[in-house]
């Protein structure tokens, strides 16, 4: 990625306090700080924040997520009875 020069940070080029990432006067290249996106002029150099990290779902939220779908009996029809059973066996052993 280039530094942006031909426009101003948007709203959606910041992070959360309103910054955006700026090049370090006298360091390499890859060097860069914050700086507040009001600050920058047309022509500045710049790029915007990075998104915040989502760390993946841990299993026990995975599992848990799975449980829940099984547990949500807002489609149960009565046929499905056997396939409950086992689903109810199966979950009590992942417990």
């Amino acid at each position: 990625m280039s530094w942006i020069t031909d426009r101003l940070p948007t709203a959606d080029d910041v992070d959360f306090a309103g910054d955006v990432l700026i090049p370090r006067v006298g360091y390499s290249e890859r060097g860069c700080h914050w700086e507040r996106a009001t600050e920058i002029k047309l022509g500045d150099p710049w790029m915007p924040a990075p998104p915040l990290y989502d760390p993946p779902p841990t299993r026990e939220e995975l599992v848990q997520e799975l449980l829940d779908a099984i547990d949500d009996e807002s489609d149960y029809d009565m046929w499905q009875v056997a396939w409950r059973l086992k689903v109810i066996k199966a979950r009590e052993k992942l417990k």
